[in-house]
């Protein structure tokens, strides 16, 4: 109320000498009152003058201050408001200063989080104008492009130190910089899309060309920048380096794709390639049914014996002929000059195969096959080794739309098996007469592992009255030259297909150990027979068949073992043949699991005998206990006297080296004759009686039976 009283509007007074003037008692101030308290302290003019500045009227500083107790109130209400508003300064001075300070320790902090960040980091920050020139690079950045420092980048275009790839001038003029060469099409148009509407993007492959060091490659990523009117005025975003994250894709991308050892492409680029191409005809369906070209070829290439190199050399070398052979093929085809057409694979193993995307007419089919096959002639020779090189091959081509991928390898894998059982380093083109008997193979294969299946164990008369089973053991007799008696019984396995009837050994022990199922054969078969033979007389021996494939497995010597325990066989009473092929295929290894056999105490024969190139050292290096001749000698006696002098010849050879003789395949009294004036231990064949079932041997045995006599 004071100022109020004080400070009304005023009063204009005109005087003669100054014009309008303002009078003391116009502004409610008594004149007359006496001057004391605050005008002492300070003149009444200031105090004044103070109040209206402060009350916001200076124009009052000309008019006569107030006087008094007057003076005093509004002395130090004008005080009061100096104060006030010294304080609010004061604090929002203060305010500023604090805010002025945090903002300087954030952008410290920002400095040093972005200083680490792009010196830790494989990323970096970069800001353009629109036009694409530098106006921000980091040092790294700058490092990694050869240059001293960052400001050193700035004023370039994006586009003077990025790879010019694919991207066309269009994302040049827009960022700066073009995209990698390979880039995908859509990713370029899409990239195109967002720089020319202003928009972010990310991930975009760039190559940085660095003189005289490796190109890296950098991943880029951008957003547009805007002024406060809404203009375009440049980008800015991150670099990253993925250099070696694309060594590493490029390196896992060759493993995947390429053959470790070879260098070559593997099954997986190989079988996509032929389901590309395969399809390809198939869906045109542009061949000539009457042309003899067939535009699709597969070649599968197997090493022969390269097992046997493997075992005797070690796999370091056997891994060194690999490489050759994937060598000496790559070779023979770029002799060729064939160039995207052809693709050679490693399989895995020591299996090649090669595809050629091109018509070929048989001949040029067949001369091809011929140029793989001889580039593999000519020995691998080392320092230290001289090993020959040979191979079977098979081929297929393909035919109509009918003709898949999957059925050009399994044609071409048919074609490779009648190679090998041709006598390998040989060639076989796919038929349809090989299509049936590969089909009856396949069938073989299945049922005979279902018959094996469901074979019984144990011996006969203790099964239940019913249906024979498909496999049996049938037992053919054997006798002792000079007494007639009878000295045991050889073991051999029988098949009868409940549909197809009996099926010759021929026919399905090739393919049980083509495939491995004479393992699990040959062991049932030798148990079952150990089984059977504890019922026959205790001089009786049992002579039991092993497959060259059985030497082979680990758990021959176990599964004897444990036969002869479960049967409780004396091992003295069974002999195990085995063939000279396979005694000769690798004699180190056969000759230690003989050794292990016949500590086992179980007899030893020689299977086959004069149709393999064993030697005298090695009959007289391992155990064996007898020589079975070979009936290809005995059924040889009516040839000549040569035959006869072959015979006796192996006969003494048996008694000099101490081991018996055992001639198979006797069927005439006058072969039987022959063989007994030549000393002959022990024969066996249909002139003494054909193989039979187990309950025909007990019927045999029963010591009202007589042994069979046969003719002299």
């Amino acid at each position: 109320m004071a100022f109020q009283q004080y400070f009304r509007p005023r009063r204009r007074v005109d005087t003669p000498r100054s014009g309008p003037s303002m009078a003391p008692a116009d502004l409610g101030i008594p004149a007359a009152e006496p001057r004391s308290g605050w005008p002492r302290l300070l003149p009444g003019g200031v105090l004044w003058s103070g109040a209206a500045l402060a009350a916001g009227q200076a124009w009052r500083t000309l008019a006569q201050p107030p006087a008094g107790r007057s003076a005093v109130v509004l002395a130090w209400g004008g005080v009061a408001l100096v104060l006030a508003t010294a304080v609010l300064f004061s604090r929002t001075l203060k305010a500023r200063w604090r805010a002025e300070a945090e903002a300087g320790r954030a952008q410290e902090t920002i400095s040093l989080l972005l200083r680490d960040f792009e010196t830790q980091s494989d990323a970096w920050t970069w800001a353009t104008d629109r036009s694409g020139v530098l106006m921000h690079a980091a040092r790294r950045m700058a490092r990694e492009l050869g240059y001293g420092s960052a400001e050193s980048l700035l004023g370039q275009r994006l586009v003077d130190l990025l790879h010019i790839g694919a991207g066309g001038p269009s994302l040049a003029r827009r960022l700066g910089f073009q995209t990698r060469a390979d880039l995908p099409r859509e990713d370029l148009d899409e990239l195109e899309r967002r720089l020319s509407i202003c928009q972010s993007f990310r991930g975009v492959d760039v190559q940085v060309p660095v003189p005289g060091r490796r190109s890296p490659c950098w991943v880029i990523s951008g957003l547009p920048v805007f002024d406060a009117s809404g203009e375009h005025v440049g980008w800015r975003g991150l670099v990253r380096d993925v250099t070696t994250l694309r060594e590493q894709s490029r390196e896992l991308h060759r493993l995947a794709h390429t053959d470790s050892l070879t260098g070559l492409a593997n099954r997986h680029v190989f079988q996509q390639r032929l389901g590309a191409a395969a399809s390809a005809l198939s869906a045109s369906a542009r061949v000539d049914a009457q042309s003899e070209s067939s535009p699709l070829s597969v070649y599968l290439l197997d090493l022969d014996n390269f097992k046997t190199v493997n075992d005797k050399f070690g796999h370091l070398v056997g891994d060194q002929l690999l490489r050759e052979v994937g060598r000496r093929l790559a070779a023979a085809l770029h002799d060729r000059a064939a160039g995207d057409v052809e693709l050679l694979a490693r399989l895995g193993g020591d299996e090649f195969a090669l595809l050629v995307d091109r018509p070929m007419n048989v001949f040029e089919r067949e001369a091809l096959a011929a140029d793989l096959l001889g580039a593999l002639q000519t020995p691998w020779v080392t320092p230290e080794l001289c090993i020959e090189v040979r191979a079977s091959l098979g081929l297929s081509a393909w035919v109509n739309a009918d003709t898949g991928a999957i059925d050009l390898l399994q044609q071409a894998d048919m074609a490779l098996y009648e190679a090998k059982a041709a006598g390998r380093d040989s060639v076989r083109a796919f038929d349809a007469a090989m299509g049936e008997r590969v089909a009856r193979r396949s069938l073989t294969i299945q049922d005979l592992g279902q018959a094996l299946a469901a074979a019984p164990v144990g011996p006969s008369w203790l099964r239940a009255r019913g249906p024979a089973p498909a496999l049996q053991v049938h037992y053919q007799p054997q006798f002792d030259v000079s007494s007639r008696e009878l000295t045991g019984f050889e073991a051999l396995v029988r098949w009868t297909h409940p549909q197809r009837g009996p099926i010759s050994p021929a026919d399905f022990i090739p393919v049980a150990e083509e495939t491995g199922l004479i393992v699990p054969l040959g062991a049932w078969v030798l148990m079952q027979a150990c089984l059977e033979a504890t019922r026959w007389p205790a001089h009786l021996k049992l002579a039991v068949n092993l497959s060259a494939v059985q030497l082979g497995s680990r758990d021959l010597v176990r599964t004897v073992a444990d036969a002869l325990e479960r049967s409780r066989l004396p091992p003295g009473r069974l002999e195990l043949e085995i063939t000279e092929t396979a005694l000769m295929n690798d004699p180190e290894a056969v000759g230690g699991l003989l050794q292990a056999l016949h500590r086992l105490g179980v007899r030893l024969g020689l299977d086959d005998f004069g149709t393999g190139h064993s030697s005298l050292a090695c009959l007289r290096r391992y155990p064996i206990d007898t020589l079975k001749i070979d009936r290809s000698f005995v059924q040889a006696l009516s040839d000549g006297p040569q035959a006869d002098m072959i015979l006796r010849t192996i006969v003494q050879l048996g008694h000099g080296l101490g081991m018996k003789t055992l001639a198979e395949g006797v069927e005439t009294a006058a072969q039987f004759a022959t063989l007994q004036r030549h000393g002959c231990s022990q024969v066996q064949g249909h002139h003494f009686g054909a193989a039979m079932t187990a309950d025909q041997v007990l019927v045999l045995l029963a010591p009202s039976a007589a042994v069979p006599e046969f003719e002299l």
